[in-house]
């Protein structure tokens, strides 16, 4: 129950204070809940399938961390936002560390895939099988995020890309228990069997195409009506050694309409926590 009450006062200080900072804090949390989501499907497709070794588990969360992290240490997007921060907090680091960090960052990604790829071959040596959807979800997922991280600057954009990959899925995984329990015989109606159960899809989609209809609304109006005068990113100036211009106003834009996203994702990542423990038994059965 504190839970909610500190994570309420960390953003409304923290939106004074470092905004672009508490993004990025929010943005890893919200990595961090994507990562174990992303392990979470891996392991519904190998047990469904029947598929892969009992060290695949801790190869795939790995391979999601660095894959992840790789990301995240030098794409543009992610780049630019971290540096401000650091600079913001008066953390200089020159260009060249930044750089060999980088290099060293792709360098274990290279060498953990190659490790990756041998633990693969070898499972299938000794008669553990593969699943290709899971794979082909991974691919697609990483895909997806790398190409939009690389090729462009609009946090909303990674925003829509990410939510693709993080999201549907999910969606789809909670309208089918849905469905499943309206279906019960013994199912007291109510509004979740109203929108679910035989029939009833329609208005599920509906009312997930009214949200994004109604946040598209929100976020359109002047960026001052929904800060409150508590939202401030112009202390961010121009960063020279790394050729990076002040924030304007665009920028500010975008990454106050994402913070809109991420701080209510807060209490979700906070909630699932502790709710989606997977050695639960009752997970279990419910997955």
């Amino acid at each position: 129950m504190i839970g909610p009450i500190v994570i309420f006062a960390a953003i409304f200080v923290a939106l004074q204070v470092a905004p672009i900072t508490l993004l990025l804090l929010i943005m890893l949390w919200d990595s961090q809940h994507s990562i174990m989501q992303q392990h979470g499907f891996g392991r519904i497709y190998d047990f469904k399938a029947g598929s892969g070794s009992p060290r695949t588990p801790r190869f795939d969360l790995c391979l999601h961390w660095i894959l992840f992290g790789n990301m995240f240490l030098n794409a543009p997007l992610f780049v630019t936002m971290w540096l401000r921060a650091l600079y913001r907090l008066n953390l200089t680091i020159p260009v060249n560390a930044i750089r060999t960090l980088q290099l060293v960052c792709w360098t274990v990604t290279a060498v953990y895939l190659v490790i990756y790829l041998v633990h693969v071959i070898r499972s299938v040596q000794r008669g553990y099988p593969i699943n290709p959807m899971k794979y082909l979800f991974i691919a697609a997922s990483y895909f997806l995020w790398y190409y939009v991280a690389w090729n462009t600057n609009s946090i909303l954009l990674y925003a829509v890309a990410h939510r693709i990959m993080h999201g549907v899925q999910y969606i789809v995984m909670v309208y089918a228990f849905m469905d499943r329990t309206a279906r019960q015989p013994d199912k007291k109606p109510g509004f979740w069997k109203r929108i679910a159960g035989p029939g009833h899809l329609r208005w599920f989609l509906v009312g997930g195409a009214a949200y994004a209809v109604l946040f598209q609304l929100l976020i359109n109006h002047p960026l001052d009506e929904f800060g409150f005068g508590v939202v401030n990113f112009a202390p961010y100036p121009a960063i020279p050694q790394f050729n990076l211009p002040a924030l304007g106003f665009d920028a500010s834009y975008a990454l106050f309409s994402q913070m809109m996203v991420y701080s209510y994702g807060m209490m979700h990542y906070y909630l699932d926590s502790f709710i989606w423990k997977v050695r639960d038994k009752q997970v279990q059965a419910g997955l």
